[in-house]
């Protein structure tokens, strides 16, 4: 099964959150401490960006 134009690619992570959650789904590390969101400003982009990447796996996937 090949890459489309569809399949969605692993954005640049934006802080300690959405490097370790992206890190963990590209098999690099493991998953982020859920403390780590607590301590995340909510109206930052960092827990944005993590947020959007669990639902475009939930949705459709990523690559690998």
């Amino acid at each position: 099964m090949g890459t489309n134009q569809r399949d969605p690619v692993l954005p640049q992570h934006r802080g300690t959150l959405s490097v370790a959650l992206i890190g963990s789904l590209a098999g690099q590390c493991p998953l982020p401490d859920p403390a780590a969101a607590q301590e995340t400003d909510p109206y930052e982009d960092d827990l944005q960006l993590a947020l959007y990447v669990s639902y475009e796996l939930h949705y459709r996937g990523s690559p690998g």
